[in-house]
């Protein structure tokens, strides 16, 4: 009997929530792709090994000892830290405006969730209107969060480059 009343139920999906798994079910494909790009690429022995070569190259060819001179002139530090001060006031500012970006995407978010709350005319559109807003976040939280990561490699480079130009001219 129970078998006879499980087949009578005919469950209906609506198109916007059945639209809106697909769209969930690409986007962990998705996600599962970008994560195993991600460790494929990620390769830290590799990466260090590079930069020690690099760093070692460029530290064994330094004149220590005009360095260690020239460093004892006052004068000599004033170009330097003026460079560093407009890469650090650079930095805070990209950096302040990626975690105001992202607080935004989030408010936004909320907002038109609580929305939708509202208007959905079924469970079934709730759900829907719910999976899309939840991805659409992912996805722009997932571009902010990348943008960021390029900006403290941007950072780091300019740190890096910062250190030996001033120590290559430190040795002149």
């Amino acid at each position: 009997m129970n078998d006879t009343f499980m087949s009578s139920i005919k469950l209906e999906i609506e198109p916007s929530l059945q639209q809106a798994l697909e769209r969930y079910k690409d986007f962990l494909t998705a996600a599962s792709g970008d994560v195993q790009l991600l460790m494929n690429s990620f390769n830290p022995l590799q990466s260090l090994q590079q930069v020690s070569q690099a760093s070692m190259a460029f530290y064994t060819g330094l004149d220590w000892m005009k360095i260690a001179q020239n460093s004892l002139k006052p004068d000599s530090f004033l170009n330097f830290f003026n460079t560093l001060q407009e890469i650090q006031t650079s930095a805070t500012s990209q950096l302040s405006s990626g975690q105001e970006s992202l607080v935004n995407t989030v408010v936004k978010d909320s907002q038109a969730f609580s929305s939708r709350i509202t208007e959905a005319k079924s469970p079934q559109q709730l759900l829907a209107d719910t999976i899309n807003s939840g991805l659409d976040t992912y996805a722009e939280v997932k571009t902010n969060l990348t943008q960021q990561s390029q900006t403290l490699a941007g950072i780091h480079s300019a740190l890096v480059a910062f250190a030996q130009q001033s120590l290559s001219e430190l040795g002149k």
